[in-house]
């Protein structure tokens, strides 16, 4: 009898914890198949990307190999293509060349994750870095290193403001940390350059809302504005940016910011691939997909994490957000699931409440929130740190990353480039398109 065949695309959080808990619940069955497709052979730790982005962690440090969790699922590394949901087929380019594979599915489960949104803005999407992968944060973080290298030489006062001032679009999550990272990075390695100043060095975090963090309790939000701007980070809230050159941002009530360094993380959006998907969608283009995650009238595909509109029965419907947490329960509920249609059962609901969020506002500050439990400063940054490392696989990469902290609090952050300025030229002609 021919295997029935589980094929799961994404390797992020979401796509190997199902194929981890297939691997777990299906036991010794000889008559499933488990594939999971990914672009990348290794899991990144989004968490710590911000980390890496400071220099506190190595690129290394943040990524574990995708097949030292797998035991008898098979890997296929490749960059998908094309996927036909009613067909249950996945079409994928192998890494090294252009040769094109097709894999059959029973049952298709899509994992896709998430890309930067930037609202049809094209100038300021051409300009802009993102914080979404690893390679964003080692070319933001190389960005800044040569920005310092240039202004310490730079003798127009313009010209040299905007090499040292970073503006950060998006007050949620992603943009708080970055902000506090780029700030304790940029200042921290300002003490080599005997030409710059650590008070030259501006970060300014713009949000077109009247406060920061809105999804936190507003307390721990307010605590964290003051700590935002007590270490000097400049708040421009209630403004998007007007218009946007290489040296320079205007906001919408007028204000010119000299800048060369723009982060946006303002808003994101389900993978390009979804759009070419035949099934319904909501405003973001996310899959419209049943409590249980299953496609309506499309049996046996499936879909979970950043790419999918999941209705939380337990409050009035509205969709579950994309956060790690989520997604490894989502994949949890969705392998039962599967597992359940092959055995001839009925499958359940995915219903989840947030066990909480961890912010880290840089130099040894964070804001927690775990259940009804609400935690603030130092003690905050501990908790984060705890957590996260009980999540971190595999104790040698537990150690690499604790002796990288370590190091960072006795001898301060990496602050060098890991490429030169004219592979980091390439990077910025390409994400331009000019090369």
């Amino acid at each position: 009898m021919a295997k029935k065949q589980i094929i799961i695309v994404g390797g992020g959080f979401g796509g190997l914890k199902v194929a981890q808990t297939l691997e777990k619940l299906a036991g010794v069955r000889d008559d499933i198949e488990v594939t999971l497709v990914s672009r990348d052979n290794f899991l990144l730790f989004t968490p710590f990307l911000t980390e890496t982005l400071g220099g506190m962690l190595d690129e290394g440090d943040v990524v574990s190999p995708l097949r030292a969790f797998l035991k008898k699922t098979r890997f296929v590394m490749g960059e998908v293509t094309t996927i036909d949901i009613k067909a249950k087929t996945v079409t994928y380019k192998r890494p090294l060349n252009d040769e094109m594979e097709t894999l059959q599915a029973d049952h298709l489960i899509l994992s896709l994750g998430s890309t930067s949104s930037f609202f049809g803005q094209t100038e300021i999407e051409k300009l802009a870095f993102t914080l979404k992968s690893l390679d964003d944060a080692s070319l933001l973080r190389n960005h800044l290193m040569a920005a310092l290298e240039q202004a310490n030489e730079e003798a127009d006062t313009t010209a040299r403001q905007a090499l040292l001032t970073v503006a950060v679009v998006g007050a949620g999550y992603t943009g708080v940390e970055a902000a506090g990272a780029m700030r304790d990075l940029m200042k921290h390695a300002s003490r080599a350059y005997p030409n710059i100043r650590p008070d030259e060095i501006r970060v300014i975090l713009i949000d077109m809302a009247e406060k920061i963090l809105p999804s936190i309790d507003p307390a721990l939000a307010n605590y964290a504005l003051r700590q935002l701007q007590k270490r000097g980070i400049e708040i421009r809230l209630g403004q998007k940016i007007e218009c946007a050159s290489e040296c320079a941002i205007t906001l919408s009530k007028g204000e010119v910011i000299p800048t060369r360094s723009l982060l946006w993380s303002a808003g994101v959006m389900p993978s390009p691939l979804t759009k070419t998907l035949e099934c319904a969608k909501d405003k973001r283009g996310a899959i419209l997909v049943e409590p249980t995650m299953a496609i309506k009238d499309l049996p046996g595909v499936w879909a979970m994490g950043d790419c999918a509109s999941i209705p939380n029965l337990l409050e009035e419907g509205r969709p579950y957000t994309g956060t790690a947490q989520n997604a490894e329960r989502e994949a949890k509920r969705l392998a039962r699931n599967v597992l359940a249609i092959l055995r001839g059962q009925e499958p359940k609901p995915f219903l989840f409440r947030s066990l909480g969020e961890f912010i880290v506002l840089g130099d040894h500050v964070a804001v927690a929130q775990i259940k009804w439990f609400k935690f603030s400063g130092f003690l905050a940054w501990f908790l984060w740190r705890t957590v996260y490392l009980v999540k971190i696989p595999h104790w040698g990469r537990k150690a690499r990353v604790v002796t990288g902290w370590t190091m960072d609090l006795l001898f301060g952050r990496a602050s060098v480039e890991a490429e030169t300025p004219r592979v980091l030229r390439s990077h910025f002609m390409e994400r331009r398109g000019e090369g």
